[in-house]
C-alpha cells in the first residue's frame, strides 16, 4: 500500500515569513507514515528514545511547529521535547465492521507512528494518488482520514494527552448532549474556536462559552430565537420581505446585463443573509453601501479564521504581521466590525443621541420592523435590549466587551453558515439541470401570499426543505466540533465502547459522518445514489425504502444523522431562522432565475468558519423564461 506524505507547517504562507524573521529557513519536511494494517519493515525497528544530556534550546522552527498543538504545556529541551507521537489508526471501516460483526471489540488503535515536530492542524497530506490535501480543505482531509483508518482514530497527543477523531453518530450525540447538560462529562475546548476568539472572545459569548458564563448568555438570548419567537406569521412575512428585496435587486442586475449574468454566490448570499441577521437579530437596517462595507469586513475575517486558529499564540496575526499589508488589512477589518457592534449598542441605548454622534456618519441605522421579540410578540425589547440589561452571575451588568462579543457572535453565526448552505445547493443545482427544474416546479406549485404565513414557507416535504437536508449532510457548515473529556468516560454504543481518558480532546467529524455508507440509497427506478452524490430527495427516498422494508417484514433501518445543528441543550440557537431563511431563499431564487448548466467538476470545499466552494460558487443565471 502506498504511503502518505505529511509535510510540516514550515512552508505555510503565514509561518514562512515568521520563520524568516527568526532566522529560520522555511522548508518542507516529509515523513513516511505507515498505513494502518501495514507492518513496519523488519529492518526499521522502533528505537526507544534514550535519556540524553541536556541539549541546546529548541529552535524557533521547533517552537513554532509545536505551538500548534492545543493546550500544550511549555516545551523544554531534551528528549521529551523531541517526542511528538502522531497517528494511531483504528483500522479501515471494512475491518471495523467485520470485527464488530464477529462480536469483537470496536476497532481500537493498533499501530503507533511517531514522526517528530508535527502539529496536527499544520499537516499537509497527500493521498494515495499524490493529490495534495491541504488544511484549507479540512472536511475532505478529515473524511479521507476516516476512510483510511475507520470511524475512530486515536492521535497520541503527548504531552497534552490523546486526541480522538470520531465519525460515529452515537459518539457525536453523546459528547454534545453531555456538554453543559446531562452528566457533564464533556466541555468545550479552544482547539477549534481559538481563531474566532480574537474577534468574539474565547469564552465570552453564547456560541463558544461554557459553564455558568454560557448559561447566563443562553438564558438571555434563547427566548428571542426559539420556536415561539421564530416560527410564526409575522416573522415569516418579515424575512420574506427582506429576501424579496435582495432577489429583486439581483433580478434588476441580470436584466441590465442583457438577461444573463455570472455571479459569485458567496458574495451575493453573504450580503443578503447579513441583512437578515442585522434586521431580525439586531433590529437595525443599513443602507446598501454600509451593508457592503460590513459584509466585506466579515468575509475578510472569515477568510483568515483558519490561519488564526493555526496560530496558537495568544496574539492575533493582525498584530503579529505588524506593518505587513496583510496585517494592516486584517486590523482594519477587525476595527470595522468592532465599530459596527459598538454602534449597534449605542443606537439601542439612545437612538436620538446616536443620531447626533460621530458614529452615525459611519453607520446610519434605521430601526427595522423585523426585529425579533421574545415569545413571538409584535413589540417589546429585542435581543440587544436584553443584552444591555443583562447581568453576569455575580449580579454585575454586562460590560461593553461582553456585549460587543455577543453582537458579533450573533451576526457571524447568523449569516456565515446559511450563506454556505444555500451556496452549495445552487452550485450543485448548476450541475444537475433536471433536479433544478424539479425544484422550480415544486416552488411554482406553492401558493405564497404577498405577506406569507409561516405554514406557506415551511413545508417539510418541499423540494427546498429536502435540498437543505442534503446539503447539511454533504457540506455541513460546522464540519467538526471539539470537546474535552472532564473525566474518564466510555464513549459510543454498548457493543462498541471506546475509552476516553480524562483530558482527551475528542474531535467530532461531522463532515465524515455525512459521507458514511449508511447514507446510500436506491431510488424508485433502481438507481443507487452514494453518499458522495448530490441527491436532493435522499431523505424522502430513505423513508420510502424503510416503508418498503417494513411492509416486507424487515427491520427499519436506523436513521442516519450527522447532527449539523448540534444536539442537547447546546443545539444551535439559530436553527429555526436558518431553516426558514434557507427554504424561502431557495424557493424565491428558483421562481425568479434559470441556471445555465455547468459541466465542470464541483469546486473543492474551502475551510473557514464554514466550508464554502473554493471559487465562491460561481454560476451563470438567466432571467426566467415566461411560461
Amino acid at each position: 500500500m502506498p504511503k502518505m506524505k505529511i509535510e510540516t507547517l514550515k512552508n505555510n504562507r503565514i509561518t514562512a515569513p515568521l520563520l524568516r524573521h527568526f532566522g529560520q529557513s522555511p522548508q518542507v519536511e516529509a515523513v513516511d507514515v505507515v498505513q494502518v494494517g501495514e507492518a513496519p519493515a523488519a529492518s526499521e525497528p522502533a528505537t526507544p528514545v534514550a535519556p540524553s544530556a541536556p541539549s541546546a534550546p529548541p529552535s524557533a522552527a521547533h517552537l513554532l511547529a509545536r505551538s500548534f498543538m492545543p493546550d500544550h504545556p511549555p516545551i523544554t529541551s531534551g528528549a521529551g521535547a523531541e517526542r511528538c507521537p502522531f497517528l494511531n489508526g483504528a483500522g479501515d471501516r471494512a475491518t471495523q465492521t467485520a470485527t464488530a460483526a464477529a462480536g469483537g471489540p470496536a476497532a481500537q488503535a493498533v499501530q503507533h507512528v511517531e514522526p517528530t515536530h508535527i502539529g496536527l492542524l499544520g499537516l499537509r497530506v497527500r493521498d494515495e494518488q499524490g493529490n495534495n490535501m491541504s488544511p484549507r480543505h479540512i472536511p475532505e482531509y478529515i473524511t479521507r482520514l476516516h476512510e483510511l483508518h475507520g470511524d475512530v482514530i486515536w492521535v497520541d497527543h503527548s504531552p497534552a494527552g490523546p486526541l480522538i477523531f470520531t465519525s460515529r453518530p452515537a459518539d457525536i450525540k453523546q459528547m454534545l448532549q453531555n456538554t453543559d447538560s446531562g452528566d457533564k462529562t464533556a466541555d468545550k475546548t479552544n482547539l477549534h474556536y481559538h481563531g474566532n476568539g480574537f474577534m468574539v472572545g474565547d469564552d465570552d459569548n453564547v456560541l463558544w462559552g461554557s459553564g455558568q458564563n454560557w448559561e447566563t448568555s443562553h438564558t438571555i438570548i434563547k427566548p428571542f430565537m426559539d420556536g415561539r419567537a421564530m416560527n410564526n406569521d409575522p416573522t415569516a412575512a418579515n424575512v420574506h420581505a427582506i429576501l424579496q428585496e435582495h432577489v429583486q435587486g439581483l433580478k434588476d442586475e441580470v436584466h441590465a446585463s442583457g438577461g444573463e449574468k455570472q455571479i459569485e454566490l458567496r458574495d451575493m448570499l453573504q450580503n443578503t443573509t447579513l441583512d437578515v441577521a442585522l434586521q431580525t437579530l439586531c433590529g437595525v437596517k443599513l443602507p446598501k453601501d454600509q451593508l457592503d462595507k460590513a459584509h466585506d469586513a466579515f468575509r475578510h475575517v472569515a477568510e483568515w479564521t483558519l490561519n488564526e486558529t493555526i496560530n496558537r499564540t495568544p496574539v492575533s496575526l493582525a498584530k503579529l504581521m505588524g506593518p505587513l499589508p496583510a496585517g494592516k488589512a486584517l486590523r482594519h477589518s477587525y476595527h470595522t466590525l468592532y465599530q459596527l457592534a459598538d454602534a449597534i449598542t449605542a443606537f439601542h441605548r439612545d437612538p436620538a443621541a446616536y443620531a447626533k454622534s460621530a458614529m452615525a456618519k459611519e453607520w446610519s441605522f434605521t430601526q427595522s420592523p423585523a426585529a425579533m421579540h421574545a415569545g413571538g410578540k409584535d413589540s417589546g425589547p429585542d435581543i440587544i435590549d436584553a443584552l444591555l440589561t443583562g447581568k453576569k452571575e455575580d449580579g454585575q451588568p454586562f460590560d461593553d466587551p461582553k456585549i460587543r462579543h455577543e453582537v458579533l457572535t450573533l451576526l457571524f453565526a447568523g449569516h456565515e453558515t446559511t450563506t454556505a448552505q444555500i451556496g452549495w445547493a445552487l452550485t450543485e443545482y448548476a450541475r444537475d439541470p433536471a433536479a433544478y427544474q424539479q425544484l422550480q416546479a415544486d416552488a411554482d406549485a406553492q401558493h405564497i401570499d404577498e405577506h406569507p404565513k409561516f405554514n406557506q414557507v415551511s413545508r417539510k416535504d418541499s423540494m427546498a426543505r429536502l435540498t437543505m437536508e442534503e446539503t447539511l449532510r454533504k457540506y455541513p457548515s460546522v464540519y467538526l466540533l471539539a470537546r474535552k473529556a472532564t473525566q474518564d468516560v466510555e464513549m459510543g454504543p454498548d457493543n462498541a465502547k471506546v475509552h476516553v481518558p480524562k483530558g482527551a480532546h475528542v474531535i467530532l467529524s461531522l463532515a465524515a459522518t455525512g459521507r458514511d455508507s449508511s447514507w446510500e440509497v436506491t431510488d424508485a427506478e433502481g438507481k443507487v445514489h452514494t453518499p458522495n452524490d448530490f441527491f436532493p430527495t435522499r431523505v424522502a427516498e430513505r423513508k420510502r425504502e424503510n416503508r418498503a422494508t417494513q411492509e416486507a417484514g424487515g427491520e427499519r433501518a436506523e436513521r442516519a444523522n450527522n447532527y449539523p445543528f448540534g444536539a442537547g441543550k447546546r443545539v444551535c440557537l439559530g436553527i429555526h431562522l436558518a431553516r426558514m431563511e434557507y427554504q424561502m431563499m431557495l424557493e424565491q431564487f428558483a421562481r425568479t432565475f434559470d441556471i445555465k448548466p455547468d459541466l465542470t467538476p464541483m469546486p473543492a470545499p474551502k475551510s473557514e468558519i464554514a466550508q464554502h466552494p473554493e471559487d465562491g460558487g460561481r454560476i451563470t443565471i438567466r432571467e426566467r423564461a415566461a411560461e
